[in-house]
């Protein structure tokens, strides 16, 4: 890796033919207007979390005092959700994957520029193929 005025740049020594899908959520910043706000409100809830959650996990007490602050904010939305619409209810720990993921997704991705299957086609064909001779 070599910085020369702020530029960063990478040196590929070596290549190397085992590919691996290891983000399979990407978010297209570029459709910024078509995102649902939503997705924005999500958006900005995360990272307010994810700023208090650093800062509690340094000591003990800190996250004991999160974690009945959740308990809190968790009964208040549930009983919301009781008097607005009488949904099911849904409490943090009885919720899974795909309920994150059903809010994490964006209403759509634009594909500019590029044909819709060339990388995706070969990706998964050669992750397909790595799957099969690990069986």
């Amino acid at each position: 890796m070599h910085s020369t005025l702020g530029f960063t740049t990478y040196e590929v020594l070596e290549q190397s033919k085992n590919i691996k899908r290891r983000h399979t959520h990407i978010k297209s910043s570029l459709d910024e207007p078509l995102l649902e706000p939503r997705s924005k409100g999500f958006d900005d809830l995360e990272f307010r979390s994810h700023n208090i959650c650093e800062f509690a996990s340094v000591f003990e007490e800190l996250t004991k005092i999160l974690y009945r602050a959740f308990d809190n904010v968790m009964d208040e939305i549930q009983e919301y959700q009781v008097r607005s619409k009488g949904k099911s209810l849904l409490t943090h720990e009885e919720a899974t994957l795909n309920d994150m993921n059903d809010l994490q997704s964006p209403p759509r991705v634009r594909t500019r520029g590029w044909p819709k299957n060339r990388l995706g086609s070969n990706l998964e064909k050669k992750i397909s193929n790595a799957t099969k001779k690990k069986k």
